[in-house]
């Protein structure tokens, strides 16, 4: 019964399935290191190296801070910025890497305790660095910024902005 529900999965080996793994995660969350990919997939580290290998044409490779960063396409996919965004605790944009969000927070040299290290506090990203951490109360404009090295006001009302394009999207304002 499962065979005709399910049709037979055509057969590749473990460096073409590594190497499709590698794509997947690159394509969808780079720019990312190689132990972010490791983290993420849970191979080890020769398998992620040979998966990195094998896309050795396809992938481009940035340094930052020292590390070294995998992504596919062109550096105009590391230009887009996000404006400022409120993320929730356990987002993927913060759990989906290992040594990668040192980056995020490096940029405003913020403390990653405070900011429950990107993944255990809901975080206000601004220009794609960690600019604060938030949290809902119920009076107007429902969240509460705590700006780390940025200007609270500035930040706030940034947010204000982002949470009203929000409102009017969900209206059908665009």
């Amino acid at each position: 019964m499962f065979e005709k529900i399910v049709p037979a999965a055509v057969q590749i080996s473990k460096d073409e399935a590594i190497a499709k793994l590698a794509f997947a995660y690159f394509n969808s969350r780079g720019p990312a290191t190689i132990k972010d990919f490791i983290w993420w997939s849970g191979l080890n580290s020769a398998d992620a190296k040979s998966a990195i290998a094998a896309l050795d044409k396809t992938l481009t490779r940035a340094t930052v801070n020292g590390l070294d960063f995998f992504y596919i396409g062109s550096a105009a996919k590391l230009s887009n910025k996000l404006t400022s965004v409120l993320l929730p605790p356990f987002d993927e944009y913060m759990v989906g890497y290992f040594e990668g969000r040192d980056v995020v927070f490096s940029v405003n040299n913020v403390d990653k305790s405070i900011a429950g290290k990107g993944i255990f506090n809901p975080i206000v990203l601004m220009d794609n660095a960690v600019a604060g951490v938030w949290k809902k109360i119920k009076k107007s404009p429902f969240t509460e910024i705590q700006a780390l090295n940025t200007n609270k006001e500035v930040l706030q009302k940034k947010v204000i902005q982002q949470l009203k394009k929000f409102e009017r999207f969900n209206e059908g304002r665009h």
